[in-house]
């Protein structure tokens, strides 16, 4: 049996909540990607799916080829290389100021550790 605890404090946890719904609210202002679920307001897994087969259904409809295919990115956060992801949400998403330095703030020295 696996046990996970986070010693993340109260205050930090509520900070993160804060900070999530500020880049939530900043990515949907700026109608970022249409094709994305996860994270935003409104959307979920259920609607994603949803997308996926009614693509799929109108292509079999019409006569064309259709496909998926699908990825399991297991702990795919924890492999992101955050100067890289840092510069990203700089320079591609325009998040500056304040949410920016926080977000930096919060990526840097920053571990998981699991144990058994």
């Amino acid at each position: 049996m696996c046990v996970q605890i986070s010693i993340t404090p109260c205050v930090g946890k509520r900070f993160e909540r804060i900070t999530s719904r500020r880049l939530t609210s900043f990515l949907t202002l700026r109608k970022f990607d249409l094709d994305q679920f996860a994270y935003l307001q409104n959307r979920s897994t259920t609607q994603a799916l949803l997308v996926v087969v009614e693509k799929i259904k109108k292509s079999l409809l019409s006569g064309e080829l259709a496909g998926a295919v699908l990825f399991d990115f297991t702990d795919a956060f924890g492999s992101v290389n955050r100067d890289h992801l840092l510069l990203k949400i700089g320079r591609d998403f325009g998040i500056t100021g304040r949410l920016y330095l926080h977000i930096a703030s919060f990526l840097k020295s920053r571990f998981a550790r699991i144990k058994f």
